[in-house]
Parts: structure tokens; sequence; C-alpha cells
């Protein structure tokens, strides 16, 4: 398993550095600062992945177990040790620009729109193993989001909100 995270871990930091074209200035921006997201979010995986691989249960409730220590040495949990949007926000407000910061919060939203919140009752941590892969499933594509955001609206979009 700790093969799959490193080899996943060099795949992505690939992919962020791969830029086969001139981006705009924000797009630079989102991809320094996932650059910079994943690299932590990687050592702290190893430091979690250490932690917990001494417990005992299924793979998947160690997994989860993995990315709820990953949520707290990110301090994302809130003092309840729950994951909610509002400690989601907290833990990246003052390292992520503002444009950067919304997409981690839209890509925060959708996760848990689609798997529910996670609470501290949690005790086999199965919730955090799924929001935590979806939200670094967006992780991966948090700035090509970006760059659709930044693109100048076509003449469809424009003619709709001059109509509302």
């Amino acid at each position: 398993m700790r093969q799959l995270i490193h080899f996943a871990g060099f795949i992505l930091l690939m992919l962020v550095l791969v830029q086969g074209e001139e981006i705009s200035k924000e797009v630079r921006q989102c991809n320094k600062e996932r650059k910079r997201l994943m690299v932590g979010l990687k050592k702290r995986i190893d430091i979690c992945l250490t932690k917990v691989s001494s417990s005992t249960g299924d793979e998947a409730s160690i997994r989860g177990c993995i990315a709820k220590c990953v949520f707290r040495m990110e301090k994302a949990l809130d003092e309840n040790d729950d994951l909610t949007e509002a400690s989601f926000r907290q833990c990246f407000e003052s390292r992520f620009t503002g444009q950067t910061r919304d997409l981690l919060l839209q890509v925060y939203r959708k996760c848990e729109e689609k798997f529910g919140a996670v609470a501290k009752s949690d005790e086999l941590c199965t919730g955090y193993e799924s929001l935590g892969l979806c939200i670094e499933s967006g992780f991966y594509t948090l700035c090509e989001d970006l760059q659709a955001l930044i693109a100048p609206p076509t003449e469809d979009e424009d003619a709709s909100k001059t109509e509302l």
C-alpha cells in the first residue's frame, strides 16, 4: 500500500510540473499552490501511514483513519474532531489565494453533498475515507476548473446573464 501511495504521489507531482503551453497568471498561481498542497499532503500521508498502519481493523477502516489523520494534521477538523465546511475553509484561509481557495471549497461542497459530512462519532473512519478520496480527486483537477472560471464567457452565457 505504501508503494502505491508513493507511486500516486510521484505521478501527481509529474502531472503538476508538466505544462505544455503558456498559461495565465491565475492558472500558474493555482498550479503552484496545488503543487505545494500535494507535496504537503504526501508528507502527511507518510506520517499518518506510519501511525495508523499498526492499528487493527479492515483495510477500509485503516485507509479511513489515515485520511482522518491527514485532516487532523492539516487542521481541517473542528474542535469536536468533525470535518465541516467551516473547519475546511479555516484550514486553507491563509494558505491560498482567493480563486484557489474558492475552488477548494467547491470541491469540499461537492464531496460533502455526495458522501455526507463526517463526524467524530465515525469510529471506524469509513466516512473519512470516502470524503478524503473525493477531495483528493478534486485536487487533481483543481486548476483545470480554474481555467474554466477565468475563461471569457461565451456569447450564450452573456445573453443568459442579461436575461436574468
